[in-house]
């Protein structure tokens, strides 16, 4: 608790940015020093320091927190941070429950991608789901995000799915750079099915 007195002091008296940065900084190898963070975030108005106070409570795996200030944030560019902050805390629930209910395409964009690359076991599944209702622009961002999870078999059954040329094509290119001996004969396949 002294600890974080000091911190908090130290920020406050702090002349720069810099100063404060390097005061957010040591807070990760603090204890419970996840409420000063938080503090910060809310009481700060430089966008800067902000987004550096989401990556350190992410570091700090303080997701729930987190997932509860993505709404009140009304910087496009924090709350992307809060996304990347989610993927590097490894919590792809929180990342679902927010493209559940997200509406900005492009913060729908970042969090398609923060959840692959979090790379959790039920990130395919999810993603696999989201498919048939997704723009067209959210279908690239989860034929990329496939590549990305290494999940050949899941684009694949996109691929059987998917009617759109231009998309199918897309996926091809990532199956082929996937390559796997199973991969290219279900290829082989589909391609047989369709001549």
């Amino acid at each position: 608790d002294e600890a974080n007195e000091f911190a908090e002091e130290i920020y406050n008296a702090a002349q720069s940015v810099d100063e404060k940065l390097t005061v957010l900084d040591a807070m990760v190898m603090m204890d419970d020093a996840e409420e000063l963070a938080l503090k910060i975030l809310k009481t700060e108005s430089d966008p800067r320091l902000q987004m550096h106070a989401i990556q350190i409570l992410g570091v700090m795996d303080a997701t729930e927190e987190l997932g509860e200030l993505y709404n009140t944030m009304p910087d496009k560019n924090v709350r992307m941070a809060v996304l990347e902050a989610l993927s590097i805390a490894d919590d792809s629930d929180t990342l679902v429950t927010i493209l559940e209910s997200e509406k900005d395409p492009q913060l729908r964009s970042t969090a398609v991608q923060m959840l692959a690359i979090n790379g959790s076991p039920e990130a395919s599944d999810y993603l696999v789901d989201m498919y048939p209702g997704a723009s067209r622009d959210e279908k690239k961002d989860i034929i990329h995000s496939m590549l990305v999870l290494d999940d050949a078999d899941a684009l694949l059954a996109l691929m059987k799915q998917e009617e759109d040329p231009q998309l199918k094509r897309e996926m091809l290119q990532m199956l082929s750079v996937m390559g796997s001996e199973e991969i290219d004969d279900a290829l082989f396949e589909l391609l047989e099915k369709e001549q």
